[in-house]
């Protein structure tokens, strides 16, 4: 598609959206990275906020369809396959306590079930569209993919 080509060269540039990240996402590992409408629902927002690290966007993104992807399907564990993001850019849980509007608001829909999405990953800690960024994600084993719910700014609590 025309948005699978813009995405591509907005890439190649090092500048592509976090929409555009997920396409490009989607499009190359579309057997294991499944992408909810919540989650370029999300990265729209974002875009809109001014979001300005696209790139690091789609590197997270490729790492989590490619080397983490991987390892789980190898049979490493979560610890293992989590450590190619680096100390700061992978969270099993959120650091605070979660409200019961913040468990909403991480739940989200996939085949007819709700699934909460702790596990994310991260750059940056402001409370910003424009410079932090959130990937909630979960692993479902029996379908050997990884859904993402959210791909935008930090979730409240």
């Amino acid at each position: 598609s025309t948005d699978l080509v813009r995405a591509l060269q907005a890439a190649l540039k090092d500048s592509p959206s976090l929409e555009q990240a997920l396409l490009i996402v989607d499009a190359l590992y579309g057997d294991r990275i499944v992408v909810l409408d919540t989650a370029y629902s999300s990265a729209k927002d974002s875009d809109r906020g001014g979001f300005q690290y696209g790139s690091k966007g789609l590197e997270l993104l490729m790492a989590l369809a490619d080397d983490y992807w991987s390892d789980l399907i190898a049979g490493k564990s979560d610890q293992v396959a989590r450590s190619k993001f680096g100390r700061n850019g992978f969270a099993a849980k959120e650091s605070e306590t979660i409200s019961v509007e913040g468990r909403k608001r991480r739940t989200f829909r996939y085949k007819d079930q709700d699934i909460i999405m702790e596990k994310h990953l991260k750059h940056g800690v402001k409370d910003s569209y424009a410079e932090t960024l959130r990937i909630h994600f979960e692993w479902l084993q029996n379908d050997k993919v990884i859904v993402i719910g959210h791909c935008g700014k930090h979730l409240n609590f």
